[in-house]
């Protein structure tokens, strides 16, 4: 937590400790949303360079193809099922 402050958010050491854990939150929510517009941004780039390119399949690239697929949330009968599968795993009885 400490190094992330520092480091990535660019905190002084008495900045870190002064904040409050809500604001640190709210300041990693802001950082992992830049992160994924440099991201989506860098593959804007590489979307267009490949376009760009002379080739025999026409298909056109979008940003989106370059980036990693959302995971979905599981539900909560497969949430039961992976616990009850890795309680098994770890010598536990099936109930």
């Amino acid at each position: 937590m400490w190094s992330v402050g520092l480091f990535d958010l660019g905190l002084s050491e008495e900045e870190f400790w002064r904040i409050t854990p809500r604001m640190y939150m709210a300041l990693s929510r802001r950082l992992e949303k830049r992160r994924q517009m440099e991201l989506h941004d860098l593959a804007s780039i590489l979307a267009a360079i490949y376009n760009t390119i002379p080739r025999k399949d026409k298909k056109i690239i979008r940003a989106e193809d370059f980036l990693p697929k959302k995971k979905r949330n599981q539900k909560p009968e497969e949430q039961l099922k992976v616990s009850r599968a890795i309680n098994l795993m770890l010598g536990g009885k099936n109930g």
